[in-house]
């Protein structure tokens, strides 16, 4: 029996002038008895998009600007 499911999610983020960003989240869900292993996979990924888009946000180069 399954007791915990891991997503990984990432992006590759272009910076220009042949440089780029890659940022990725993870996220592991402990199973709860009787849980649908899909809903446990939505949670998941669901908080591994949410960590991916705040390292975005965090990391993201200025409108303008160059690294």
């Amino acid at each position: 029996m399954i007791k915990q499911i891991t997503v990984s999610v990432g992006r590759t983020v272009n910076l220009g002038n042949f440089e780029s960003l890659r940022i990725e989240g993870s996220a592991t869900v402990e199973i709860e008895p009787g849980q649908a292993l899909e809903d446990a996979e939505r949670e998941a990924l669901d908080e591994a998009r949410k960590l991916l888009v705040a390292a975005y946000n965090q990391n993201r180069p200025k409108r303008g600007t160059s690294t």
